[in-house]
């Protein structure tokens, strides 16, 4: 019986006999058109589902990913929710609240 390491490109993990270890990872330059063509100069490595999720590439799926993740980008509602608190609190503005 044979047993086949697999390791990736970026991190070096090494796992065996997983075919699931790995994802095909591709950088490349379109000129127009459409998808890539084999003559297209693209970049391609392989990665482990840890490193795609600590580079934002892949989602988080549970809890153990969520704690490798990148934060979250915030929203735009969460950016003029701050400049708002920031006006506020250089003008020193009371705002009334009403329900």
């Amino acid at each position: 019986m044979r047993t086949v390491t697999l390791k990736c490109d970026r991190c070096g993990a090494t796992a065996e006999d997983d075919k699931n270890f790995l994802k095909r990872v591709a950088v490349g330059v379109n000129w127009g058109g459409y998808g890539f063509q084999a003559a297209d100069r693209k970049l391609e490595a392989e990665w482990c589902r840890e490193c795609l999720i600590k580079t934002g590439l892949c989602s988080p799926q549970n809890e153990a990913d969520e704690k490798i993740a990148p934060p979250a980008p915030p929203t735009l509602e969460d950016l003029i929710r701050d400049i708002v608190r920031e006006e506020i609190e250089q003008r020193g503005v009371e705002l009334e609240t009403t329900c």
